[in-house]
């Protein structure tokens, strides 16, 4: 049961590991706006004939049914829509952040809390930056929303030289055959990077970390653990990293495998450790107030 959950968690975050980790942005004021938006009230009972989707991250339980299509870095980078959202969940797409880092009474999931469609439309080639503040202001406009940063300290990893004499085992540059194009994955025991920098590592971190404390405490929603780089390393870098998939038990059916641990993978191949810590200081987003319900369209 233990290993059939990890690897399930690994096919819903793995794909989405980048997209889950934008950092917040500071504020909504004087940001760009969409070209056209829409914001209504969805009928619940429409919602509850219709079913909906399970937990997608952001887009299940927490976030609302179903979820998000569209916008940047999709295959319909000039429009977006959120067919039923909980107010939380516009807050997390438009910050870019985890649930536990938007705090206030008014947006916690609770039962008779309205669901919101939202559809927007912008220039395709709008960057996610751009989009989390189009956002924002579209929240400020239509709900009233008003908030305030905080920085609080969470329980995380430091990423650190195994040896600071040594240096890293990380190599700069693209491979040779690189078509000019940078790509990121992280999967099932995979993390690629190419011609990224440690930020990127960071992310993919963050994302295989949390199948270990999930699995381990079979908490599936626990939030991803953040990662905070301290190896001073600046450079883009490229490399391909192996490992056993977090959390994977082997069972009496299970094939063996020869691969090492995640931890043991980043020491040996590319001389880096992860430290856990309880003092990772992340922004958290404070709601002091917010509407219900929106402004008309």
């Amino acid at each position: 049961m233990v290993k059939r959950a990890a690897l399930l968690l690994w096919l819903v975050f793995g794909a989405a590991a980048m997209a889950l980790a934008q950092a917040p942005v500071p504020t909504a004021s004087g940001t760009p706006k969409f070209d056209a938006a829409s914001v209504k009230i969805v009928d619940i009972n429409t919602l509850a004939a219709g079913g909906g989707g399970g937990r997608g991250g952001r887009g299940g339980a927490i976030g609302g049914r179903g979820g998000s299509t569209g916008g940047p870095g999709t295959s319909d980078p000039g429009r977006f829509s959120y067919p039923a959202a909980t107010m939380l969940g516009l807050l997390l797409k438009a910050y870019g952040a985890e649930s536990d880092q938007i705090l206030g009474a008014a947006v916690r999931p609770r039962v008779g809390a309205n669901f919101y469609e939202v559809t927007a439309a912008m220039p395709p080639d709008t960057t996610k930056e751009q989009f989390q503040k189009m956002f924002q202001n579209l929240l400020v406009e239509r709900f009233h929303l008003v908030v305030h940063h905080e920085t609080r300290n969470f329980p995380g990893y430091e990423l650190v030289l195994v040896n600071d004499k040594a240096g890293s085992k990380l190599k700069e540059g693209a491979f040779p055959s690189d078509d000019g194009r940078t790509t990121l994955t992280a999967s099932s025991g995979h993390i690629s990077l190419k011609d990224r920098s440690l930020d990127d590592l960071v992310k993919a971190l963050g994302m295989a970390l949390s199948i270990v404390e999930r699995v381990q405490t079979q908490n599936m929603s626990l939030p991803t653990p953040r990662v905070v780089d301290k190896t001073g390393l600046n450079g883009k870098y490229t490399f391909s990293l192996d490992f056993t998939p977090p959390g994977f038990l082997p069972g009496p059916d299970s094939p063996p495998t020869d691969l090492p641990d995640l931890f043991a993978a980043l020491r040996d191949k590319l001389g880096l450790r992860l430290n856990k810590t309880a003092n990772v200081p992340v922004d958290v987003i404070v709601v002091d107030s917010v509407d219900t319900v929106p402004v008309e369209n």
